[in-house]
Order: C-alpha cells, then structure tokens, then sequence
C-alpha cells in the first residue's frame, strides 16, 4: 500500500517541477527578450536565488528535526506561493532590484524549506534495499513535474499573449509578451498552492526507526525528525 508521506511527498515534487520550471522559463525569456540582457547577464540575475537556496538549506537541516516536515514544507509551500504572485506584477519596464530581485529570494527561501524535508518525507518507511529507488523517484516526479508545467505553461502563455495581441493589435506585442508571463505566473503561483494544501492534506510528522549506513546523500541521511 502506497504510504501517506511518501505518496504526499511525490505528488507534491510533481507540482513544485511544474510551478518552478515554468518561473525558471518564462524570467528567462522576460530578462533576455523584454528586458534585453545578455545570457551571462541573466544567469548572475538568478545568482541571489542559489544563494538563498543554499544558505536556507544549510539552515533547515539543522532545524529541520525541532519542527518536523509538516510545518517546514507548508511554511516554504506559502513563500513559495508569495514569491510567484510578487512576480505577476511584471511590466515591461520592471526594475529588478526592487520587484524581481525579492520575489526570487522569498522563492528559493520557500523552496528550500520544502526541499529538504521532502527528501525525508519520501523516505518514510523505506527499507534500506529500497531507499535508492525511493530516493530517486523524487528527482524522476520533479522531472516529470517540469515537463508538464513547460507544456502546460507555454500553451497558457501563447494563449494569453496571442489574445492580447488580438484585441489590442501589432504594436502591442512587447506588452502582449508581459501579459502572457503574468498570466503564465499566476498559473505557476496556482500549482505551487496547490502542492502546499496538499503538504498540509497529506505530510505527518514521523519517526524514521532505522539509521542507514554508507548513504552519503543528504536527502537519506537527515536525522530523524520530532514526532509532533
């Protein structure tokens, strides 16, 4: 029978693939198409978000067992959440350090917050002869995840933007572009939600009996968290 962390857990990587995937896509396309940076100059504009990401990491794996991974993946579910609906405010003249800049770290501070205890949470119940497969099943669900929400999410964009463009004509196809990764985001802030109701629905706060030796993964050797 399928467990309850480990199914929440999966369904929940299934959503998060496809909301971040589709941020990652379409702030690419806004920072070199609309707002004409350079392809080095748009990967240091994502530089703040590593940072954030792994700084928060570090952080929550030292938290982590005083507060279970119920509460940490719903609190990073809802920054997450925030993050993305920061970004549907976009214009085509959007300044990056007082509108973009802040949502990608509110981002990959509530990201991090569901990534380190989904590894765990995935793990729940998993014999040792297992935990690779299961391990691994939470990169192939983010995988999936993300080749959905591209799909998904491209087809929301040229919709939104093919409307605009339609009602307001030609001239208007830089703006029309802003519509359309505004509304692709509200889309992704959508499934981000999503997963963090399913977070609270789904994850419990467990015990993990057994200690497993020679992982090296981090994602398998988080220590056992508090039964609240």
């Amino acid at each position: 029978m399928l467990h309850r962390n480990r199914g929440g857990s999966f369904l929940v990587s299934v959503l998060l693939g496809a909301g971040m995937m589709g941020m990652f896509l379409f702030m690419t396309y806004y920072f070199q198409g609309t707002l004409q940076y350079s392809p080095l100059r748009s990967g240091i504009a994502y530089l703040p978000f590593s940072l954030a990401l792994i700084v928060t990491a570090m952080v929550a794996s030292s938290v982590l067992p005083k507060v279970g991974p119920r509460a940490m993946m719903s609190v990073g579910g809802l920054l997450a959440t925030a993050g993305m609906i920061w970004l549907t405010q976009l214009r085509i003249d959007s300044s990056y350090l007082t509108l973009m800049l802040p949502a990608l770290v509110i981002m990959a501070v509530g990201m991090a917050l569901v990534f380190v205890p989904l590894g765990n949470t995935s793990l729940t119940g998993v014999d040792n002869h297992d935990a690779g497969v299961a391990s691994a099943m939470v990169n192939t669900t983010q995988q999936i995840g993300g080749s959905l929400g591209v799909a998904l999410l491209n087809t929301v964009f040229t919709t939104a933007t093919t409307s605009y463009i339609t009602e307001n004509g030609p001239a208007s196809a830089a703006l029309g572009a802003v519509h359309g990764y505004n509304v692709a985001f509200t889309v992704s802030a959508v499934l981000l939600a999503a997963s963090t109701v399913l977070t609270f629905l789904l994850i419990r706060n467990t015990r993990q009996n057994t200690v497993r030796d020679g992982e090296s993964d981090e994602a398998t050797a988080l220590a056992p968290v508090h039964v609240g």
